[in-house]
């Protein structure tokens, strides 16, 4: 397998709280020259317990914190993450990590 290409999804999120649950949103565009092949994942550190949604599709992690999205990439994307704690960072660390398989 080649070198991964790591996208980074810095800000801006939206943040807004809903009773003791914080919900984080951001809008990405799909990455550029995907190809058949290609193999993306949505990782995130340090957001564990988090339940995270791909244009209204929840996603199941198949290691705790990576995502495997490739198939749910639209032209424009809608991530969401809902946390337990509402003291969690606003802008968390996540990123994309595309390979070619």
């Amino acid at each position: 397998m080649s070198e991964s290409h790591v996208i980074r999804l810095r800000a801006p999120w939206e943040s807004s709280l809903q009773g003791t649950r914080r919900i984080l949103r951001r809008h990405f565009h799909s990455p550029t020259g995907l190809t058949p092949q290609s193999r993306v994942l949505l990782v995130l550190r340090d957001l564990l317990g988090a339940q995270v949604s791909l244009n209204d599709q929840p996603l199941s992690s198949q290691s705790e914190g990576r995502f495997e999205i490739s198939a749910l990439l639209q032209p424009r994307n809608l991530l969401a993450i809902e946390l337990e704690s509402p003291g969690v960072p606003q802008t968390p660390n996540v990123w994309l990590e595309i390979s070619e398989s």
